[in-house]
């Protein structure tokens, strides 16, 4: 696990880097858009990994952290397999928008709490 703490930080950052050096000019919003996706994998592989493993340590902020942002996954895949059924979709439409609309402002916010997670777990491990 300590290997991929430490792994882990590195790919946060250079994400990180990557969407503000994307993010800067205007011209290259398809590559931000595209850095941005893989940052959201990368949080959904990572904070996975994290809280199925048995060795990590998980503080309450990650555990704060990956419930919402699991609950955001879980709508996402709800609104996904709810689009033929009219019902459904009436009530997503309605619910399903609103969480949708904290998630676009929320996932900038969910995105820095997990990068301040790794940056903890890295100073962690460089004590050990």
């Amino acid at each position: 696990m300590k290997t991929f703490i430490i792994n882990d930080f590195y790919v946060q950052s250079l994400l990180a880097l990557l969407l503000i050096l994307f993010i800067i000019p205007s011209s290259t919003r398809d590559f931000a858009i595209a850095v941005y996706f893989l940052i959201a994998v990368n949080h959904l592989i990572s904070a996975n990994r994290k809280m199925f493993s048995g060795t990590y340590k998980k503080s309450i902020l990650f555990r704060i952290y990956y419930t919402i942002s699991m609950l955001f996954i879980i709508v996402l895949f709800s609104l996904a397999a709810s689009d033929g059924i009219d019902m459904i979709d009436r009530f997503w439409n309605n619910c399903g928008r609103r969480v949708m609309d904290f998630a676009i402002w929320g996932t900038p916010i969910l995105a820095l709490i997990y990068y301040l997670i790794c940056v903890n777990d890295y100073r962690k491990q460089l004590k050990k």
